[in-house]
């Protein structure tokens, strides 16, 4: 389901304005802000002396779940 959202966008964004309805131009004006907003944002994360940062496995049980996820990345 978020591939094909992804696509969507995709597809929304490949096309020109005036060949968009007007859900999907809000849509890509917003992306565009975005892209406008994202490089002016601090890259470097903010530090709290008492944060313990932790970091874990994630335990993927369906090899078809992983193949599912690959195909989607790799297309």
């Amino acid at each position: 389901m978020a591939y094909e959202k992804l696509q969507e966008w995709k597809i929304i964004l490949d096309k020109n304005a005036n060949e968009l309805d007007d859900i999907q131009l809000k849509i890509r004006n917003e992306f565009l802000k975005a892209d406008e907003i994202i490089p002016t944002l601090s890259t470097t994360s903010q530090q709290h002396q008492d944060a313990i940062y932790t970091s874990y496995l994630i335990n993927i049980i369906d090899s078809e779940q992983i193949q599912f996820v690959l195909n989607g990345l790799l297309t």
